[in-house]
């Protein structure tokens, strides 16, 4: 399949060089986000919001033919509303600071999600609230649902 990625700031160096603006890029079917990144040599750190067709998204989005990826950079001060929000950097401290952003225990394992770290590994960034987290996330230990963890 081909899809389309769009590059924003530092990460237009990852561009190659024949096509600095849109750069079309073939994906075995079923692809993610995590893939077409990867498949330009981008580490996922540093990337901080993710479009797909103007609709925010996570790095485990499964990628359609002919879809639009916009990639924006770690360092850009964003701030977006929408289900799996991600914060820019400075908010996040004040969330947590503020006790908002609570930590949350799976009464299955005793695994704790701390917003502070997120789930990197999993696509769930630092920063990011445990009911922000989308539906079909689950524990990284044990793999209970979302429904399986009460506020610590």
């Amino acid at each position: 399949m081909t899809v389309y990625l769009k590059l924003m700031g530092s990460l237009l160096k990852y561009a190659p060089q024949s096509q600095s603006e849109l750069i079309q890029t073939s994906l075995k079917d079923r692809s993610t986000v995590r893939e077409a990144i990867q498949s330009l040599g981008i580490p996922k750190e540093r990337v901080k919001l993710i479009f797909v067709n103007h609709m925010g998204a996570f790095l485990s989005h499964p990628l359609k033919d002919g879809d639009r990826v916009s990639l924006f950079p770690a360092e850009y001060p964003v701030f977006a509303d929408w289900e799996g929000a991600i914060l820019r950097k400075e908010h996040d401290d004040e969330m947590i600071e503020e006790g908002k952003m609570k930590k949350w225990k799976c009464q299955i394992c005793g695994y704790i999600y701390d917003p502070s770290k997120g789930d990197p590994d999993n696509g769930v960034k630092p920063g990011t609230a445990f009911e922000e987290i989308p539906g079909d996330w689950v524990c990284p230990l044990c793999g209970a649902g979302k429904d399986m963890f009460e506020a610590d």
